[in-house]
């Protein structure tokens, strides 16, 4: 009885230091995972941080383009608003000057636009 006893106290060890090479394998792969879990969070944070970086930095290159693009826009319509003007100014002047150099003819002329536009006029009614 004594060498089965013997044998079960070999075995009852055996298996106490099976159990604890387990248990430490299974803290090490426990702390490996957490280990990779944390640098995976950290690499998803890091290319979070660039990419907001990344969008922060285009939004205000758009915002930069449509301001230099109104501004772009309301000096060529002030241009183009200065331009009109001073041909209606340039016209005015040459029709004022016509008018006195020949003012019969501009007085037929006057009546002949009158008497087409009342003719128009007329008709679609």
């Amino acid at each position: 009885m004594g060498s089965a006893n013997q044998a079960a106290r070999e075995g009852a060890a055996a298996a106490g230091r099976v159990y604890e090479q387990g248990r430490q394998k299974a803290e090490e792969v426990r702390h490996d995972v957490q280990g990779r879990v944390q640098d995976a969070a950290q690499a998803f944070q890091d290319k979070a941080s660039e990419a907001a970086g990344q969008a922060r930095d285009a939004a205000h290159k758009a915002r930069e383009y449509v301001h230099d693009q109104a501004e772009h826009l309301r000096d060529a319509a002030s241009d183009y608003l200065q331009e009109g003007r001073s041909r209606a100014m340039e016209f005015g002047e040459t029709v004022e000057d016509q008018i006195r150099q020949q003012p019969l003819r501009a007085v037929l002329i006057a009546a002949a636009v009158g008497l087409v536009v009342g003719m128009f006029w007329t008709r679609r009614r």
